[in-house]
């Protein structure tokens, strides 16, 4: 499980989870344009469907996209092999569908969570797990000024950033602090994020 970038790299990388969302995802892809960042979302299959054109735009602006499963259950790490198979084979066929593109091979388990059998089926899907190095607490209710705070802190070499642009199908939040956060820590941050990627040998980096 990678969760921070290889030894000597200098660049971080900002990634979002439980995406895409119609009203946010939009916000922080012109904050990101605005910057000249680039960043890795990692997708809810059930919302890409609903928002296609979406995962479209956030593949023509330079970013990278990853699995975050297909529902985003909690219950996601006790299920039986069969079903995180299920689930995630569901989600990348979703992705394929929307992007016309190859599946991507970046995952991140919901709620970073994992166990013997999840890795069983992501290895023999060909997946490279990602979690994080740091995290902006962005979903609990802080203001804008305490998350953008933990990113400009968090924005180091090797690093590797989780915000939210979304929330799970069975958890709505808002992520208007996501949003305002981003626009308060991006012109200070020490370079631009780049994005995420496999290196073809199992491990990540910058792209």
């Amino acid at each position: 499980v990678h969760w921070r970038l290889p030894a000597g790299e200098t660049g971080y990388a900002l990634t979002f989870d439980d995406g895409p969302h119609p009203e946010h995802t939009p916000a922080v892809l012109d904050l990101l344009a605005a910057h000249g960042a680039r960043a890795t979302f990692f997708v809810i299959g059930a919302h890409v469907r609903q928002h296609a054109a979406l995962v479209r735009r956030i593949r023509a602006e330079g970013h990278a996209l990853g699995l975050h499963s297909d529902g985003h259950s909690r219950w996601f790490n006790c299920w039986p092999t069969r079903l995180v198979r299920a689930d995630l084979e569901r989600c990348r066929q979703t992705l394929a569908d929307a992007t016309g593109e190859a599946p991507p091979r970046l995952f991140r388990p919901p709620v970073g969570l994992k166990n013997p059998l999840v890795a069983e089926v992501v290895r023999d899907l060909g997946l490279v797990p990602v979690t994080w190095s740091a995290r902006a607490w962005d979903t609990g209710g802080a203001s804008a000024q305490r998350i953008a705070g933990r990113v400009r802190r968090a924005a180091r070499p090797r690093a590797i950033v989780l915000l939210h642009d979304g929330h799970e199908p069975a958890h709505v939040g808002s992520r208007a602090a996501t949003v305002a956060a981003l626009a308060l820590a991006l012109p200070h941050l020490p370079s631009a994020s780049r994005a995420l990627e496999s290196d073809g040998a199992g491990g990540v980096r910058l792209a």
